[in-house]
């Protein structure tokens, strides 16, 4: 079980990185309201689940935790929201804290899952196709 565990955070962990970078270009770099962000949104909830559920399902993992590997995406977008809340940088409002879980909830996570699925189910059938 600990070696599937830290396999899994190996595999994981330079889209953990990259995601944190996308997360600090938007906070820090990026004008707010940029069409910019729109991009990143979707690097950040459509192409980093896809392409990190497609290498853990090489890597002979069962789909479902590919696809739940998903959320880890939202994990790392709520704890960064509520450093910089507790940080003090984007002020202590606690209530657009709450509006921001709401949104990952209810625009961040569907498709987050979903491209996570559509990359494990890609990568299982071209695994397939080529041995």
């Amino acid at each position: 079980m600990t070696a599937c565990v830290s396999a899994a955070l190996r595999i994981l962990l330079p889209f953990v990185v990259a995601e944190l970078a996308v997360l600090a270009v938007q906070w820090f770099v990026i004008p707010e309201g940029s069409w910019i962000t729109y991009a990143l949104f979707a690097l950040s909830t459509i192409a980093l689940p896809l392409i990190a559920a497609a290498r853990l399902a090489l890597a002979s993992f069962p789909r479902w935790t590919c696809v739940i590997s998903a959320l880890m995406f939202t994990l790392v977008n709520l704890v960064w929201a509520a450093t910089m809340v507790v940080s003090g940088i984007e002020g202590a409002n606690w209530q657009a804290f709450a509006g921001f879980v709401i949104a990952s909830v209810m625009f961040g996570i569907p498709p987050q899952l979903m491209s996570a699925y559509l990359g494990a189910r890609y990568a299982k059938v071209m695994a397939r196709v080529a041995t």
